[in-house]
C-alpha cells in the first residue's frame, strides 16, 4: 500500500491549522509537505516514511495513527509494514513491568539531556534560538558566527584533532533536538523549552517575531554556488589586463569582473505599487529615508526586485531575489478570480530561486479559512511568507532584506 498520497493531506491539513494557530510548527510541516511531494519513491512501511527528509519520529507517529484511523473507517486493513515502531514500544513497557515487579519499585525516569553551561551544544541551541524564529532552518555558516560568543569551546578543529564544538550538533541530533532539512538546521518542538532557558540565562534580549525585523532577518543564501575545487574544468578564468581591470572568460564568453566596493544595491519598486491613490510615492519615500536606494519603475513582474549597479558605468544586474506585496483584501479577491495561482506562477518562471511574498493584514477584516489555506499553500510551495500588520511594517522588512542582499552577496574580485 502506498500510502505517500494520505500523508500528504494529512501534512497539508496540519500545516494549515498550524499557520491557523499561528503555531511555530506551520512552517516545518509545510517543509514535510514539499518533502513528501518531491519524495521520488513509494511509501510502503514505517522505513520508508521516517527516510523522508524533514519527518521525524513524531511525526511518523501521527501519520500512522491517522492512516489506522483512515483503515478503520473505509474497511481497509492495517499494513502491518507500518506498526514496526509499535513493538519495541510494547516490549520496553514489558521489560518495565517486569523490572518493576522483581525490584519492587518504579524504573528511574530517563533524565532529561540538558548541554552543559558554555558548551558547544549550548551555544549552538542558542544561536538557533536566536537566529531561526520561524523555524524555517539556519545553515551552518549562520550558526557559527552567533554560536561562538555562548561557548568556550573553538568551533574550529585544532592541529593533529578532527574535534570542534560543532561535533556537539551530533548529540543534539541524537537528542532529538535539532533536525537537518538539506544543508539547514532546526530546533524542534521538544527543544523549543529548552533553548528559551538557555537563552534567558545568557540574559540575551530577544525580540517579537509578530512585527518586522530591526536586523535583518535570517534567510536562504543569497549567493549562488560556488563551483567544487575538484571541478576546475568548469570554472571561470579571471585575468588581469595592463589597464588593472578584470576580466574573465568562461566556456568561452568573455565578461568583465566588478569589484563589492564598485556595486551598489537598488531597490526597483514597481510604479503601480502606491500606498493609495493621495500616497503613490509612498514606497520611494520612506525606502530613502530609511536609507535605501530605490526607484520606481514598470515591472513585468513581482512589486520589488533588486539589482546591483555599478556606480561609473551604471550597467545593472538583476539579482535572485523577488518580492510581492498582497494587502489581505486584495489576496481574498485574487483567490475568487484565479489572480492568486497564475500570479505565483509568474514568479516561478522568472527563473529566480528566491520569492518573498508579503501579506499585510487589516484590523477590520476577519481572516477566513480559504485565506488560510491559501497562505499555507503558499508557504508549501518554497516562498518566503510574511503576514505584516501594516505598511510602514513591509517598509522596514523592505530595507532589511535589502542590507541582507548587501551584505551575503558574494562578487568577484
Amino acid at each position: 500500500m502506498d500510502a505517500k498520497s494520505l500523508f500528504e493531506q494529512w501534512a497539508v491539513e496540519v500545516a494549515t491549522l498550524s499557520a491557523q494557530k499561528g503555531s511555530r510548527s506551520a512552517s516545518l510541516y509545510s517543509k514535510i509537505v514539499r518533502s513528501l511531494r518531491n519524495f521520488p519513491n513509494p511509501i510502503n512501511d514505517y522505513e520508508t516514511l521516517r527516510s523522508v527528509p524533514g519527518v521525524g519520529v513524531k511525526t511518523v507517529e501521527m501519520l500512522c495513527a491517522r492512516l489506522k484511523v483512515w483503515c478503520e473507517e473505509n474497511n481497509e486493513i492495517f499494513p502491518e509494514s507500518f506498526n514496526v515502531m509499535a513493538k519495541p514500544k510494547t516490549q520496553a513497557r514489558k521489560r518495565s513491568a517486569v523490572e518493576e515487579t522483581e525490584s519492587g519499585s518504579k524504573p528511574k525516569r530517563k533524565k532529561l539531556y540538558i548541554p552543559a553551561p558554555r558548551s558547544g551544544g549550548h551555544g549552538i541551541m542558542v544561536a538557533l534560538y536566536l537566529l531561526d524564529k520561524r523555524q524555517r532552518g539556519v545553515t551552518r555558516d549562520e550558526i557559527i558566527p552567533v554560536a561562538k560568543n555562548y561557548c568556550n569551546s573553538s568551533f574550529s578543529a585544532g592541529s593533529g584533532s578532527h574535534y570542534s564544538a560543532w561535533n556537539s550538533i551530533k548529540t543534539l541530533m541524537r537528542h532529538e533536538y535539532i533536525e537537518k532539512i538539506g544543508p539547514r538546521y532546526c530546533l524542534t518542538d521538544s527543544a523549543l523549552g529548552i533553548a528559551k532557558e538557555l537563552t534567558e540565562k545568557e540574559n540575551v534580549e530577544d525580540f517579537d517575531d509578530s512585527v518586522a525585523y530591526s536586523s535583518p532577518p535570517p534567510s536562504p543564501p543569497l549567493a549562488p554556488c560556488s563551483p567544487t575545487v575538484s571541478d576546475t574544468r568548469n570554472q571561470p578564468r579571471v585575468l588581469v589586463a595592463s589597464d588593472g581591470r578584470h576580466y574573465g572568460k568562461y566556456k568561452g564568453i568573455s565578461f568583465r569582473v566588478y569589484e563589492k566596493v564598485d556595486l551598489e544595491v537598488v531597490v526597483l519598486v514597481d510604479n503601480r505599487e502606491i500606498r493609495s491613490s493621495k500616497d503613490r510615492a509612498f514606497f520611494e519615500e520612506e525606502l530613502l529615508r530609511a536609507g535605501v536606494k530605490c526607484e520606481s519603475r514598470t515591472l513585468p513582474v513581482g512589486d520589488m526586485v533588486w539589482v546591483a549597479r555599478h556606480k561609473i558605468s551604471k550597467k545593472e544586474v538583476l539579482l535572485d531575489v523577488i518580492a510581492e506585496r498582497k494587502r489581505i483584501d486584495d489576496l481574498a479577491s485574487s483567490i475568487k478570480d484565479g489572480r492568486y495561482h497564475e500570479q505565483k506562477d509568474r514568479l516561478r518562471k522568472t527563473g529566480m530561486t528566491h520569492y518573498y511574498y508579503l501579506v499585510e493584514e487589516l484590523r477590520n477584516m476577519t481572516v477566513t479559512e480559504s485565506l488560510i489555506k491559501a497562505i499555507a499553500s503558499t508557504m508549501a510551495s518554497g516562498f518566503y511568507l510574511r503576514r505584516l500588520s501594516n505598511t510602514e511594517n513591509t517598509v522596514s522588512l523592505i530595507a532589511d532584506i535589502t542590507r541582507l542582499v548587501t551584505d551575503t552577496l558574494r562578487f568577484w574580485g
